[in-house]
C-alpha cells in the first residue's frame, strides 16, 4: 500500500508488535499500512463517521483482516475506554490541535501508560502545552515537508515529569533541534514562518509602529533561534 511521506513518517514511529489504537482513522491507511507490513499485531480504528467506519468495515472484511483490524463508530476513545489498558500506543493525526486535547482530556487518567503519536493540524504549541502541564513528556519531535511548502509536526510523548519550557520552545519544540533526521526540513519550515512574518510586516500600515515593532521582535526572536538549529 502506497501513503503520504506524512503517513509513512508516523508508521516508522511506532515501535514493533504492539497494539495500535488510530483515532481519526478516515479510510484506515495507518491500520492497513501496519498490519500488511508486519509491524503491528492488532490496530484498534477509531472514527466518529458512521459513514467512513461502515466502509472501512467492510474493506476489512474483504481483505480478510477482521482478526487484525477493529473498527469502532466512535468520539474519541469513548467506545473502547474497557479496553484502553490493552492498547501500547495511540496515534492521532491530522486532526485539529484542539481536537486532539479535547479527546486526550477525556481520557487523561486512562492514556498515562501508552505512547502517544501526535500529529496535530494547528495549533501545535497549544498540543505542546497541553501535554507538559498534564505530565506527559515529549520525547521527540519531527518537522517533515510533505507537498510544497505543506509542513507537518509529529510528537510522540509519554507520561512523565514535566520540563521547563521557554515560548520559543513551546512555539517550536524542545527537542526538534536535537533530531538530525528531518533537520533539512525543519530548518526550511524556520525560515518559511520567517518569510511569512516578513510579509506581513511589509503589509502593515505604517501607521501601525506598535503592530510593525511586535512583528520585527518576532522575526528577531525566529531568526536567534534559527542561528541554533
Amino acid at each position: 500500500m502506497k501513503i503520504t511521506k506524512r503517513l509513512k513518517k508516523i508508521c516508522d514511529k511506532i515501535p514493533r508488535n504492539k497494539t495500535v489504537c488510530d483515532v481519526g482513522t478516515d479510510h484506515g491507511l495507518i491500520p492497513f499500512y501496519l498490519i500488511q507490513n508486519q509491524i503491528c499485531k492488532k490496530v484498534i480504528a477509531l472514527d466518529v463517521r458512521e459513514g467512513i467506519c461502515n466502509r472501512l468495515t467492510e474493506k476489512i472484511k474483504r481483505e480478510g483482516l477482521t482478526e487484525q483490524i477493529e473498527v469502532f463508530c466512535s468520539d474519541g476513545f469513548s467506545k473502547i475506554r474497557d479496553c484502553l489498558k490493552t492498547i501500547d500506543v495511540i496515534v492521532i493525526s491530522g486532526l485539529g490541535g484542539l481536537l486532539m486535547i479535547d479527546i486526550l482530556k477525556r481520557e487523561e487518567k486512562r492514556i498515562k501508560n501508552q505512547l502517544l503519536i501526535l500529529q496535530p493540524q494547528n495549533n501545535i504549541p497549544a498540543v505542546r502545552r497541553y501535554l507538559n502541564e498534564n505530565r506527559f513528556r515529549i520525547v521527540e519531535e519531527d518537522t517533515i515537508e510533505d507537498g510544497e511548502r505543506k509542513f507537518y509536526h509529529i510528537m510522540i510523548a509519554k507520561s512523565g515529569l514535566t520540563e521547563k519550557y521557554t515560548d520559543l520552545e513551546i512555539e517550536f519544540g524542545k527537542r526538534s533541534r536535537r533530531q538530525q533526521e528531518n533537520i533539512k526540513d525543519f530548518k526550511k519550515y524556520l525560515h518559511n514562518r520567517v518569510k511569512k512574518l516578513k510579509q506581513i510586516r511589509k503589509n502593515l500600515d505604517s501607521k501601525n509602529i506598535e503592530k510593525t515593532r511586535e512583528i520585527q521582535k518576532k522575526i528577531e526572536e525566529y531568526q536567534t533561534y534559527i542561528g541554533k538549529v
